[in-house]
């Protein structure tokens, strides 16, 4: 009947966002209860497969028990993933229109090239007609993976509650 415990505790401890340690540690610390619930209704007289039935459903549902872990864990935590995900957001809208306004500039280039700001930023003070494209490709490049920071986020976060 530890098999049944195993199962269970890995159910809970994998949708945790922490080390590997210290889901050992939670792993342990919930099958002692388990154990503990498991005695208890042995001593009062239950078989050996409906205490462990009875201690698992006694302890609570694997999902929110994990929820309320995480949340002890670190509170704060959905509120640094959402900021995470608006600044990357954010940053990846003004690489995009960065990129479209060089790439859309043409000819419209005077003298010794252009300066290249993002953000009150220098990148570059004179950058040739010819080699603004090549810009504008890297701030789209550079959006590209500012978007897939927020699309991991919320990735992790849905795929670790399946």
């Amino acid at each position: 009947m530890e098999k049944e415990f195993e199962v269970y505790i890995a159910k809970i401890v994998k949708r945790l966002d922490c080390s590997e340690r210290e889901r050992e540690e939670i792993a342990e610390e919930i099958q002692d209860h388990l154990i503990l619930l498991r005695r208890e209704f042995l001593e009062k007289g239950n078989t050996e497969r409906d205490a462990v039935k009875l201690a698992i459903s006694t302890f609570g549902n694997e999902k929110k028990i994990s929820e309320e872990l995480q949340h002890e864990m670190s509170p704060y935590l959905k509120f640094i993933r959402l900021f995470a995900v608006i600044i990357c957001s954010a940053l990846t809208v003004l690489m995009i229109h960065k990129g479209i306004t060089l790439w859309n500039m043409g000819s419209s280039v005077d003298g010794q090239g252009i300066g290249i700001y993002f953000l009150s930023f220098e990148i570059n003070d004179r950058v040739p007609e010819q080699s603004i494209p090549r810009y504008a490709i890297g701030f789209f490049v550079a959006s590209i993976i500012t978007a897939l920071v927020p699309i991991a986020l919320v990735a992790k976060k849905v795929l670790a509650y399946r």
